[in-house]
C-alpha cells in the first residue's frame, strides 16, 4: 500500500464510508467477537488501543472504528492488514485494500467523486447493500426467509443455514447470487418480495 495509511483530508469521508460498506456486507464481521478481534488486532499492529465507543448497531460501530483508523497515522493500513489476516487475504481484503490504496496514490475523493466499493458486486447481478438490508429487516424470521427463497427458485437444500443473524443469512444468499450459484437470483428474489410487500421501494428494482 502507498502513503502513510491515511487518506488526504478531502477523501477521508469517502474512504470511511466505502470501507464500512464492504465490511458491513460481509458475514465474517457479523458477530461481535469478530469485531472485537478486528479492533484488538488493529490496535496491536499500531501499538496503541483504538478508542471505539460501544454501540448496539454494527454499522455504527464500524463507522466509529474505521473513522478512528482514518484519524490515526497508519491506521487504515493496519486495519486492511488485519482484515487480510482474518479473511485469508481474500476478496474482502482486496476490496478494502483497493479503497485504502486508491488509484495512483490519490484519495477516493481527489476528483470530487466518491469511489464505490467493489463489493458486493454490480447491482444488475447481485443484491445491493440496501436491498439485502431491506430483505433482512422484512424477512427476519428464518422460516419466512426460506419460504421466499423456495418460491424464488432456490431449494431448501441449497439455502444457507439460518442459524446466524438475518443480516448474515442474506449476505450468504447474496454470495450465492454473486458466485453464480443462483442464476438471476436478484431478480427472482426481488420479484417474490415485491409480491409480498408491493409498497416497499427496495423490492421494485427487480
Amino acid at each position: 500500500m502507498t502513503g502513510p495509511g491515511r487518506a488526504g483530508t478531502g477523501g477521508v469521508g469517502g474512504v470511511v464510508e466505502a470501507v464500512v460498506e464492504v465490511l458491513d456486507a460481509e458475514p465474517l464481521f457479523a458477530e461481535p467477537a469478530s469485531l472485537s478481534m478486528l479492533a484488538r488486532l488493529t490496535g496491536r499492529q499500531l501499538g496503541l488501543p483504538l478508542q471505539v465507543p460501544s454501540v448496539s448497531f454494527r454499522r455504527l460501530w464500524l463507522l466509529a472504528f474505521v473513522s478512528e483508523c482514518a484519524a490515526t497515522d497508519g491506521g487504515l493500513d493496519a486495519m486492511a492488514s488485519v482484515v487480510g489476516q482474518m479473511d485469508g487475504r481474500g476478496r474482502v481484503y482486496r476490496a478494502v485494500e483497493l479503497i485504502v490504496r486508491g488509484t495512483g496514490g490519490e484519495s477516493p475523493a481527489a476528483n470530487g467523486q466518491r469511489r464505490k466499493p467493489p463489493f458486493p458486486g454490480p447491482a444488475s447481478t447481485s443484491l445491493t447493500v440496501g436491498e439485502a438490508t431491506a430483505l433482512a429487516d422484512v424477512y427476519s424470521d428464518p422460516a419466512a426467509a426460506r419460504r421466499l427463497l423456495e418460491r424464488a427458485g432456490l431449494p431448501y437444500r441449497r439455502q444457507p443455514r439460518p442459524e446466524r443473524s438475518s443480516e448474515a443469512f442474506w449476505s450468504e444468499v447474496n454470495r450465492l447470487v454473486i458466485d453464480g450459484a443462483f442464476p438471476d437470483g436478484r431478480v427472482r428474489i426481488l420479484r417474490e418480495a415485491a409480491a409480498d410487500y408491493p409498497a416497499n421501494p427496495w423490492f421494485s428494482a427487480g
